[in-house]
């Protein structure tokens, strides 16, 4: 995935992020830097917030100025419903949360049915067991990995 990055004058260098066209609403969630990488979580919609969405993990390498596609799913729409009735998510679902914490890169995926923590270490990224609650930050602290809960989540 090679893009063609511009430089502003300002000095910051504007990327082209790959696969965000103009048919879905594309939203950065999360970004950190890992193994000199720069890592974005981000979330697709459609525009109708009854449609389930995407999200999707890249990552950038400067000296190639290439992107890698590291993860991808489906996430549930913004908007359920319940006895009829259209509910708002009070939040937004997608990747929301990464911290790096004893050399792995922790990342948070927010969503109704199957919330999970991924880790990526080196070049491997894998799920972890899911958590009770998703987690809508996460910090490294003094030798441990603290995750804010978003809550209890049910569609029901």
């Amino acid at each position: 995935m090679n893009q063609q990055n511009t430089h502003t004058h300002s000095g910051f260098i504007e990327l082209q992020v790959p696969g965000c066209d103009e048919a879905a609403e594309y939203r950065i969630q999360s970004a950190a830097t890992y193994n000199s990488r720069l890592i974005l979580g981000i979330a697709a919609f459609s525009g109708d917030e009854e449609e389930a969405g995407e999200t999707f993990l890249l990552a950038y390498d400067p000296e190639e100025e290439q992107w890698e596609e590291l993860y991808r799913a489906a996430i549930e729409p913004q908007v359920v419903r319940r006895n009829g009735l259209r509910h708002p998510l009070p939040f937004e679902l997608g990747l929301k949360a990464m911290a790096e914490h004893q050399g792995a890169l922790y990342i948070s995926l927010v969503s109704l049915k199957q919330p999970l923590l991924l880790r990526l270490e080196g070049e491997q990224l894998e799920e972890l067991s899911p958590p009770d609650a998703p987690f809508g930050s996460l910090l490294s602290w003094n030798g441990h990995l603290f995750g804010a809960a978003v809550g209890r989540l049910s569609d029901s």
